[in-house]
């Protein structure tokens, strides 16, 4: 089913889960390439994908994913700075397939997926 087939309604916001990162690792990569919003070319490898996704949990750092029929379409991390006196500040990471985006609903989810992961981080 493409995506213009789709009701946006249909996304769900979720944290991350090991089940997520295949699908996280190619939206990281179809963003990355198109050398427009990401600092990376492409994605990582994916057992380094893994490693980040597992470690940004273990640290309880928030990462959310937007996720249609279980695939994933977005996403958005903080990494908290490593320094303790710094830990109130963090990188902002974010993207979005480009099927999903200017689509009807989309802003409404992108405001969603950031206020959990801002939630998520002040908590701690």
């Amino acid at each position: 089913m493409g995506a213009g087939a789709l009701d946006m309604s249909s996304v769900r916001i979720e944290p991350i889960a090991p089940a997520h990162i295949d699908s996280f690792h190619r939206a990281l990569d179809t963003v990355a390439r198109e050398k427009k919003y990401l600092s990376m070319l492409e994605a990582t490898p994916l057992p380094q994908t893994r490693e980040f996704v597992i470690g940004m949990t273990a640290k309880g750092n928030p990462q959310f994913v937007a996720l249609i029929a279980d695939e994933v379409v977005g996403w958005c991390d903080i990494s908290r700075h490593y320094f303790p006196s710094h830990a109130h500040r963090g990188n902002l990471g974010m993207g979005i397939l480009p099927a999903y985006r200017q689509r009807s609903g989309t802003n409404a989810h992108r405001n969603d997926i950031e206020s959990r992961a801002r939630d998520r981080f002040y908590q701690g």
